[in-house]
C-alpha cells in the first residue's frame, strides 16, 4: 500500500464518465492507499471502481461541461474560473496535482499559479494529444492563435513536474519541443476489475436488445465506438452505410454520445439508410463492455490531429478480444496494433467497403487478438515509483 494519509487532485475538464483513462488513475491511486479528489464535468455514468470507491471524491466544476459549445475564448473563461475556484475551495493542499491534457490552456496556467508558494504540491501532467495541433486543425498552422496556444501549452515547465503520455511517438515529440527532463510513457490498457463477459448473445439481447430492436443475432455485428469528437468524422461511416446499405448481412452499432450524434442521426434518416443496418445507442459502462464481447468486428476510424496519440477504443478492443478494422493514420499505431494479428487496416473508404464486403463474404475472418497486459502492471512500474520518490 501506499501512504494512507497522502492526497491528489486529479483535474479533467470533459466529461469524466467518457475519460476512463483519468478513471483508471484514480483507482489505482485509490488502491495504493491515496485519497482522490477528482474535478471534473459532470455527466456519464463512471466505474462502480470509483463511483462508488470511499476514497475518490468527484467534485463537478461549474464551466467544465463547455467543451463542444461555443467559441475557443468562451470555453476558456469558463475552464479557467471553473479550475480556480475549485482549487481555492480545496480544504488542504494535496500532494499532487494530476492534469489530464489536452485541453491545455488555461487548465495548466491556472494550476502553475495555484501551485506557485504551496510547499510540497507537485504536478504531474498526463499528455493524451497536443492542444495546440487540435486548433490548427481548425485554424490552419500558421493562425496567430495556434501560435499562441503552441507557446502557452509547451512552455515555462518547471523541472520538477512530472510527464506522462500514452505513445513513444508522443514521448519523442515532446522532448523534442522541450517538455521534459523526462517524460514516460504510459500505454493505454485495461484494468483487472474492468472484466469483459463470454460472448452470449441470447442474454446480451436479453439485457440490452431494447436498445437495439433491429439487432438480429445471425448476423454479423461491427462495433463502432464512437467519440464524436474532432478527432473522429463520422463521414467516414455515414459513406459506408451509404455505399453497402442492406446488401450484405451486417450490422453496426456506434455507441458514444456527443454534440454531434443528433446531426449524424438526421443524416442517416436523410440518406434512408434502414433502420436495420445501424443503431445508435448509449451504453453504460457495463453494456459497452457486454457489447463489444459480443460483437465480430471493432471499426476504429480515428483520426489525429497531432499523427501521436492513440485512440482508447483499441485498449477496449483488445480488452474484449476483438479485432478491429483501423484506418491507419500514421505509425504511432504499430505501438499498439499489429496487422494481422489484431485485425487489419484501412487507409481510405475504398478499401473500407472492400474490407466491410471481405468480411459479410467470408473471405476475411476474424483473428483472435491477444488480450495484453493489465493497467495495474504498468502503472505500477511507471507511475507508482515517481509519487513516492
Amino acid at each position: 500500500m501506499g501512504h494512507s494519509l497522502s492526497h491528489a487532485v486529479i483535474v479533467n475538464v470533459a466529461d469524466l464518465g467518457r475519460s476512463p483513462r483519468a478513471q483508471f488513475h484514480a483507482a489505482s491511486l485509490a488502491r495504493n492507499g491515496w485519497r482522490v479528489t477528482i474535478l471534473a464535468a459532470p455527466g456519464s455514468a463512471l466505474f462502480s471502481e470509483v463511483g462508488e470507491n470511499p476514497n475518490i471524491e468527484v467534485v463537478s466544476v461549474p464551466g467544465f461541461g463547455v467543451v463542444g459549445e461555443g467559441g475557443l475564448l468562451r470555453k476558456s473563461w469558463a475552464w479557467g474560473r471553473g479550475l480556480a475556484r475549485a482549487l481555492a475551495a480545496l480544504e488542504w493542499n494535496p500532494e499532487w496535482v494530476w492534469v489530464m491534457s489536452p485541453p491545455a490552456v488555461p487548465v495548466f496556467q491556472v494550476v502553475r499559479r495555484w501551485v506557485r508558494g504551496r510547499t510540497g504540491v507537485r504536478v504531474l501532467v498526463d499528455w493524451h494529444n497536443l492542444g495546440y495541433t487540435r486548433l490548427a486543425n481548425r485554424l490552419g498552422d500558421h493562425h496567430s492563435w495556434v501560435r499562441c496556444y503552441r507557446f502557452l501549452e509547451l512552455g515555462k515547465w518547471s523541472a520538477d513536474t512530472h510527464h506522462l503520455t500514452v505513445s513513444d511517438a508522443l514521448r519523442g515529440q515532446l522532448m523534442t519541443l522541450g517538455v521534459g527532463p523526462e517524460v514516460a510513457v504510459l500505454t493505454d490498457c485495461n484494468p483487472s476489475w474492468r472484466s469483459f463477459p463470454v460472448r452470449d448473445r441470447t442474454s446480451f439481447l436479453a439485457r440490452w436488445g431494447a436498445r437495439f430492436p433491429h439487432l438480429d443475432a445471425a448476423s454479423i455485428w461491427i462495433v463502432h465506438p464512437h467519440s464524436w469528437s474532432s478527432d473522429e468524422s463520422p463521414e467516414w461511416t455515414l459513406d459506408l452505410l451509404d455505399r453497402i446499405g442492406i446488401d450484405v448481412n451486417v450490422q453496426f452499432m456506434i455507441t458514444g454520445d456527443g454534440p454531434r450524434r443528433e446531426a449524424f442521426a438526421r443524416q442517416l434518416q436523410e440518406n434512408g439508410i434502414p433502420e436495420r443496418a445501424v443503431t445508435l445507442a448509449f451504453l453504460p459502462p457495463e453494456g459497452y463492455v457486454d457489447l463489444l464481447a459480443n460483437a465480430d468486428w471493432g471499426l476504429c476510424p480515428h483520426t489525429s490531429s497531432s499523427g501521436l496519440d492513440l485512440p482508447m477504443k483499441l485498449a477496449d478492443m483488445r480488452g474484449a478480444g476483438l479485432p478491429a478494422l483501423v484506418y491507419r493514420y500514421g505509425p504511432v499505431l504499430d505501438e499498439i496494433f499489429a496487422e494481422p494479428d489484431d485485425g487489419v487496416f484501412f487507409r481510405s473508404i475504398d478499401e473500407l467497403e472492400a474490407r466491410v464486403r471481405s468480411i459479410a463474404s467470408g473471405d476475411l475472418l476474424p483473428p483472435t487478438p491477444g488480450r495484453g497486459s493489465h493497467w495495474e502492471e504498468q502503472w505500477d512500474k511507471i507511475v507508482l515509483p515517481r509519487l513516492i520518490a
